[in-house]
């Protein structure tokens, strides 16, 4: 199983979730990686849409959290 870092909607307002986000990249420069969770609320899609490509061009990368399970 995986662990999350981070839940990004926990409180599913824009301010929250930028919030959740800054830690989430916080935690991913820290460890090299990071592990949020979200649910398919509109606010937490519309603001997912938007920074996901901006944090690509950065170099970030997002791959399916099994990456990360013991096998």
């Amino acid at each position: 199983y995986v662990l999350s870092h981070v839940n990004l909607d926990d409180v599913p307002t824009e301010e929250n979730i930028r919030k959740k986000l800054q830690e989430m990249q916080a935690i991913s420069l820290q460890n090299g990686h990071a592990i949020a969770i979200a649910r398919p609320y509109p606010i937490t899609i519309n603001i997912l849409k938007n920074w996901i490509p901006v944090m690509a061009e950065k170099g970030a990368k997002f791959v399916p959290p099994g990456n990360f399970a013991a096998k």
